[in-house]
């Protein structure tokens, strides 16, 4: 589900971007991403390794990005982004939460 930062060097104490989450959750769902092409995020080019990740999740209703046109790809994603996305998720995928 997670790749290492080259073929053989992988960094657990390292930084996730909010692209690397967007491709974690795709992954945890199964999700043929080939047919995801654009979401409309100009900051998400068609040819970027997360672009049908994000493009995934955009369609899904789990991602609305940091604005109408801007996603942030390769931000650090914080602890409430990392929330929201997993409650949207959760959400699409029919996970019920818990409230404890």
């Amino acid at each position: 589900m997670i790749d290492g930062m080259t073929p053989t060097t992988f960094v657990p104490t390292g930084d996730v971007t909010r692209a690397q989450f967007v491709k974690m959750l795709a992954r945890l769902q199964g999700a043929d991403v080939s047919e995801y092409r654009s979401a409309g995020f100009e900051d998400v080019p068609a040819d970027a390794w997360y672009a049908p990740y994000v493009n995934w999740a955009a369609a899904n209703g789990i991602v609305y990005g940091i604005s109408s046109t801007e996603f942030a790809p390769n931000a650090d994603i914080s602890r409430q982004d990392m929330a929201v996305m997993l409650d949207r998720y959760a959400q699409q995928s029919g996970i019920v939460l818990g409230t404890d």
